[in-house]
């Protein structure tokens, strides 16, 4: 009999792609192994996009309900409720609120650090590269001429406007750029299309599911503390780290002093000539090695899911 796995994601305009991105790339491992995963999000978009790709998917509040080999659990809220109605292997991931209440916390990062918890729990604590979950797009992705020199990427809300900041940061750079307009920027795009038009050669992804070939062609990037971070580091990609948030000093610092990515600052604290110079001074890069045991996290999750310990 097929087993059954739930896969719960925060979605939505205010939070971006984020949780969702590494939860379909749990969802292509869960069905690589035979299981049929299914999917939960906040938003009706949300859902919409990962059927049309094949997954099943909804918004129902009621989803803890349902019965499952196994449950994951991605988004920065309370979900001792949830937690306490599911039956089968409990996954929370990347959340501290409610760890007692799981079987097991997953933090899918490279800047993870043990706390107390962490250290009092490990059996129940699974981190860091080897549980970086990666889709199956990016694990597949050939190796290419990197013949753009700057993919800006901000995610699929961009909620601080980092994209139009970059690009006018930009202006007389003369490298290749090539700049993505997420989901839930869409009312933004003839803004961002007007200041990548005074870029050379610049181009605009938009409405793409994919970006790992654009990735792939890049020899840098620009974009902030978010699982773009994991899928360059694995393409090889180098990226200058501009932060959304003033909680996201730790990441920066653990990125300045193991890499392979380089921090920015944090947004709010550059001005635009800052900005400017920084990121001048940062896109003469080359392909960096990928952090060891990255690549294998979305099987690994997918096993443990489904009750074995990988």
């Amino acid at each position: 009999m097929t087993a059954d796995v739930l896969l719960r994601a925060a979605s939505g305009p205010a939070i971006g792609a984020g949780h969702v991105r590494r939860t379909r790339a749990v969802a292509q491992a869960v069905r690589e192994l035979g299981a049929r995963p299914h999917l939960f999000v906040d938003d009706d978009a949300s859902a919409a996009a990962l059927r049309a790709e094949g997954f099943e998917a909804g918004v129902d509040p009621e989803w803890c309900e349902r019965s499952a080999a196994g449950a994951w659990l991605d988004g920065f809220r309370d979900w001792r409720a949830e937690l306490a109605r599911l039956g089968g292997r409990r996954l929370l991931v990347e959340n501290r609120t409610a760890r007692e209440a799981s079987e097991f916390v997953v933090y899918p990062a490279l800047h993870w650090e043990p706390d107390a918890w962490d250290a009092a729990h490990s059996e129940q604590v699974r981190g860091g590269a080897p549980w970086i979950p990666l889709a199956r797009e990016v694990l597949d992705e050939p190796a290419a001429e990197r013949e753009i020199g700057c993919l800006v990427t901000f995610g699929g809300s961009d909620p601080k406007r980092l994209t139009e900041r970059v690009l006018g940061a930009l202006q007389g750079w003369d490298g290749r750029v090539a700049v993505t307009v997420g989901t839930h920027m869409g009312e933004r795009r003839a803004e961002i299309e007007r200041l990548a038009a005074a870029l050379p050669g610049a181009e605009v992804v938009a409405g793409a599911s994919n970006l790992a070939p654009w990735m792939a062609r890049s020899r840098a990037a620009v974009t902030a503390v978010a699982t773009t971070l994991y899928e360059l580091a694995y393409l090889r990609v180098p990226a200058l780290v501009l932060a959304n948030y003033a909680s996201d000093r730790d990441a920066l610092a653990w990125y300045g002093e193991h890499g392979p990515h380089q921090p920015l600052g944090v947004a709010d604290e550059l001005d635009d000539a800052a900005l400017a110079e920084s990121l001048r001074s940062g896109l003469v890069a080359g392909a960096r090695d990928a952090p060891e045991g990255l690549g294998g996290g979305a099987d690994r999750i997918a096993r443990l899911l489904l009750g074995e310990n990988p």
